[in-house]
């Protein structure tokens, strides 16, 4: 597993935790099934971009910050630093 799947794994985690909900009812609230969701929080799979926008919806739907931009700050980072 790579730093960046390991970032997002941890988020999405601690977003489900937050809100309380179980990986059934995130599932069910994302399309997918409860094995993807438990694939994206250990990292094994890292979720698709649509799943990671509707992930970032609903945070705001549960008072939580999940931006795209905190998934993938190391990212954006990296690019910013390339580009000086």
């Amino acid at each position: 597993m790579n730093n960046n799947a390991e970032n997002i794994s941890e988020k999405i985690l601690k977003f489900r935790v937050l809100a309380k909900i179980t990986q059934k009812e995130l599932s069910k609230r994302l399309n997918k099934p409860q094995a993807c969701v438990s694939q994206w929080e250990t990292g094994y799979r890292i979720p698709p971009y649509d799943i990671l926008e509707k992930l970032s919806i609903m945070g705001k739907e549960y008072n939580i910050d999940f931006t795209l931009e905190d998934v993938f700050r190391q990212k954006l980072e990296q690019k910013r630093s390339r580009k000086k």
